[in-house]
């Protein structure tokens, strides 16, 4: 019985690592037809950018023969060693497995093999390929769209300046609430307040 049961167990274990492998093969190939790799080093290259700015930044619009020599190799420096951290934590090779296992965690088996299909047809590619400047048109038509609307949204937030300083300027003309039920009661007329009878003599309170 005992190794029946083993064997059971086995063989799930093996069916489960065989469907692992399956969903890990189609994400992996779901990154390939998306150009997960290809986003990867544009990170890098904004990356890089961002490193020629601090360079640019300090060198004060200097041209770099108009640097001494201490300088130079201070830019040097920097650009190697912005360039190995780079290389050593945008390395496809550190990210290849976190991101596919991204995948199969957002994607299940069935639909990874739906979208691999989907982007292996050429409507599939036109997408991915249209998608930076359809991003970029959106911006653009919804940029142009606030840039109108700019005037009076300006008017409309300096009205409510102009209302709310009034407003703090005035005193307050409605006292708070007394919630202390005493206060309330002595504030009533008498025929409204609540009559207290002796329940043993029948005599008012």
């Amino acid at each position: 019985m005992k190794r029946l049961v083993a064997t059971f167990l086995m063989g799930c274990s093996l069916a489960a690592w065989a469907d692992e492998a399956a969903h890990r093969k189609l994400a992996e190939e779901l990154m390939g037809l998306t150009q997960t790799e290809t986003s990867v080093r544009n990170w890098r290259k904004r990356l890089e950018g961002q490193a020629q700015e601090v360079i640019d930044e300090a060198m004060q619009g200097r041209r770099p023969e108009q640097l001494s020599e201490a300088q130079r190799q201070a830019v040097r420096r920097f650009t190697e060693r912005g360039g190995q951290a780079l290389e050593g934590g945008l390395a496809w090779s550190k990210l290849k497995d976190p991101l596919a296992r991204l995948y199969m965690e957002t994607f299940t088996e069935s639909e990874t093999r739906e979208l691999v299909a989907f982007y292996r047809t050429p409507t599939g590619q036109k997408m991915l390929s249209g998608l930076p400047a359809l991003a970029e048109g959106v911006t653009r038509v919804v940029r142009g769209q606030v840039d109108g609307m700019r005037p009076q949204l300006q008017g409309i937030s300096q009205d409510f300046h102009t209302e709310f300083a009034r407003a703090v300027s005035e005193p307050a003309t409605d006292k708070p609430f007394d919630k202390r039920p005493e206060k309330a009661l002595a504030k009533l007329p008498s025929a409204a307040k609540p009559v207290c009878v002796n329940a043993r003599t029948g005599r008012s309170c």
